[in-house]
């Protein structure tokens, strides 16, 4: 513990060190510095919850939200919500596996959506599968669904590829299926391809993601980023796009933040 306090306090001195040789040497004040290091925390903040919306593929609900609702004369803001359950239900870390590491059924469906091949031959078979479940609701006369998904679904425990699928997401699925089949298909076709690019080995958008996320300095980040699998241990130029992803995601980011509307 004390080697611990040791370390904390020569950090925190030499980071004092470092900010009054900028104040000594470029005349910067104490109160200018402070508004410069708070712009790069609420441009990391907004550049990684950028990151974030395009993993929760905050673009497409909204599209596809709309789309819907003109061919069904339906509530946007109803079938946008719908629609972000069904996202975030399967994203959701809800399984565990030998090594107590949890993961989503958005990656143990990974294989299923890996290539356009895979991809075509699922889709028909995860809409039937949609469609016996709506019709096993009929059949049990429980389609009664509520806004707090509160309803009784049948007896025995749903399964999408041999993993329990939570009653949250089985009521989204079949109230979208009912409502816009050709829309929900579509919808989870473009979620599907869209996480495809997103959770590749070593893609742009993990490497932008973890920039905002791990602290460091560049080269810091880039190491941590190779330990962790994140990018290849022969990325020479790693810690030159670590940098300038976040010199260029957080002013973007900050900017988007601060525009009027």
């Amino acid at each position: 513990m004390k080697t611990t306090e040791t370390d904390n306090q020569n950090g925190s001195t030499e980071q004092r060190s470092k900010q009054q040789a900028l104040l000594d040497e470029w005349g910067v004040t104490e109160q200018e510095l402070k508004e410069w290091e708070q712009d790069e925390v609420n441009g990391r903040e907004a550049a990684y919850a950028e990151r974030c919306d395009e993993e929760l593929c905050r673009k497409l609900i909204g599209k596809f939200a709309r789309e819907s609702a003109k061919r069904t004369s339906g509530d946007t803001g109803e079938i946008r919500d719908r629609y972000e359950t069904i996202v975030l239900e399967f994203l959701a870390v809800r399984y565990t596996q030998p090594d107590r590491k949890g993961y989503s059924l958005s990656t143990a469906l990974r294989s299923k959506y890996e290539t356009d091949e895979a991809l075509q031959k699922f889709l028909p078979e995860f809409d039937n599968w949609i469609g016996e479940y709506v019709s096993d609701c009929i059949r049990e006369h429980n389609f009664e669904f509520t806004p707090l998904y509160q309803q009784t679904v049948p007896a025995h425990i749903w399964t999408l590829c041999d993993h329990c699928v939570s009653k949250v997401l089985l009521t989204a699925l079949a109230l979208e299926y009912v409502a816009d089949r050709e829309g929900l298909m579509q919808f989870l076709s473009e979620v599907f391809k869209h996480w495809r690019i997103l959770f590749a080995q070593y893609s742009p958008w993990r490497v932008r993601l973890l920039a905002q996320q791990i602290t460091g300095t560049s080269n810091e980040v880039a190491a941590a980023m190779v330990s962790i699998g994140a990018a290849p241990g022969n990325s020479q130029s790693l810690g030159d796009r670590v940098r300038q992803y976040r010199s260029r995601d957080q002013r973007a980011a900050l900017g988007a933040v601060t525009k009027p509307r």
